[in-house]
């Protein structure tokens, strides 16, 4: 069956490439492998096969490998590159002659494909060229997240519809604007490696559902990043740059890949992780970075909140320092007798012009962080 080469962008075109899957891999040979997928993917078959999809081109790996061995490649390779989207879950396999035959399969054809990535590619150009000169690493996540979250929705519909396959990449969040938690994490990474940021995904759940999300490497230091959980009907920044031990509270972090047996692996039931950086700072948590501090005096909030009602904000973190009870805290600020909050933003609106509506003022509390986001309506 004819295969035609298939030009799309790859992570040599980013600022940073993702390899923390290739370098989690046992072995040179599971390397070469990784490698070869990756030129596989990017040859496709001009017509589908017998079971409805574009075979990719085969892969003969000189020595044999078990199930699990090939499995664990695989997510290596996909887990890196974030800008391979057209990948059927499928695949097969099988052994001649003390070689190990893999085939992949692609849902789209060449054609498709091809324009497809172009309309991807163009889209995380014009995202990273529109980025503002100058910005340190957390300036880079932090306007990337705000591109992410103000351009793509919760795709509902996907988590039970398979033929909306587009929602579980990147190109769905970034091209469709429509995903699910995969489609938001793939796209966080790919945009992140294109603006010169490590940036890799994690697999876990949460209440027993399956759930991903990414880490993010900001100064040498490791934090989660949870974009759709931020991504709410009111904009919160709760998983915004957390600890493992913030993350743990509402998320269940999948296994390193080291402690699974091969049943385990292959059972696809249980999540697992080729690479877990250790995630203890609180350096670059969204609320001590950005968060107006609660705690520094009238006017000093009222004009920080000013300057967010200026540009219209509608989601704004405010930080609570110090030891004191943080739930005594959140109270005074938004129950009587103070009404603290209130009395800031009426101030702030003043000296903004800005016209919020009162009636609109949401609050979210984030006792891990000691943060709060406030959301503000406009008239």
């Amino acid at each position: 069956m004819q295969a035609r080469p298939v030009a799309v962008p790859n992570a040599a075109g980013a600022a940073v490439q993702q390899r923390s899957g290739y370098r989690s891999l046992a072995s040179q040979e599971e390397r070469s492998l990784y490698s070869m997928i990756g030129d596989s993917v990017l040859r496709i078959a001009t017509r589908k096969s017998a079971a409805g999809a574009y075979p990719t081109a085969r892969i003969v790996f000189p020595k044999m490998l078990s199930e699990a061995r090939l499995r664990v490649i695989l997510s290596a390779y996909l887990n890196d590159n974030p800008q391979i989207f057209w990948l059927e879950n499928a695949y097969s396999y099988g052994y001649e002659s003390g070689y190990t035959v893999l085939q992949l399969y692609s849902v789209l054809a060449p054609d498709a494909c091809a324009a497809a990535a172009r309309r991807l590619q163009d889209t995380v150009a014009a995202v990273v060229r529109a980025m503002p000169a100058g910005l340190g690493e957390f300036g880079r996540e932090e306007y990337l997240f705000q591109y992410l979250v103000s351009h793509c929705t919760y795709d509902n519909a996907a988590v039970t519809d398979s033929s909306r396959w587009k929602a579980f990449t990147s190109y769905g969040a970034l091209v469709e604007g429509l995903a699910v938690c995969e489609g938001y994490s793939r796209a966080m990474q790919m945009l992140a490696g294109y603006a010169g940021l490590n940036c890799s995904l994690v697999l876990g759940n949460s209440g027993g559902v399956g759930h991903m999300w990414n880490v993010i490497e900001i100064d040498g230091k490791w934090y989660h990043l949870d974009a759709t959980w931020c991504d709410e009907a009111v904009l919160i920044y709760n998983y915004f740059n957390v600890t493992d031990s913030v993350i743990s509270l509402t998320h269940s972090v999948g296994q390193p890949v080291s402690s699974l047996t091969d049943a385990q692996i292959c059972s696809g039931n249980i999540p697992y992780n080729l690479f877990l950086p250790k995630c203890d700072s609180v350096e670059a948590n969204y609320f001590r970075v950005r968060g107006i501090s609660a705690t520094s005096g009238d006017r000093a909030v009222e004009a920080a909140l000013a300057r967010e009602m200026k540009q219209k904000a509608s989601s704004v973190a405010f930080y609570l320092p110090g030891s004191s009870n943080f739930d005594s805290q959140v109270q005074t600020l938004v129950s009587a007798p103070s009404y603290k909050l209130y009395r800031w933003v009426e101030a702030a609106a003043k000296q903004s012009g800005g016209n919020p509506d009162p009636n609109s003022l949401v609050y979210v509390p984030d006792k891990a962080d000691r943060g709060i986001t406030v959301h503000i309506g406009y008239r």
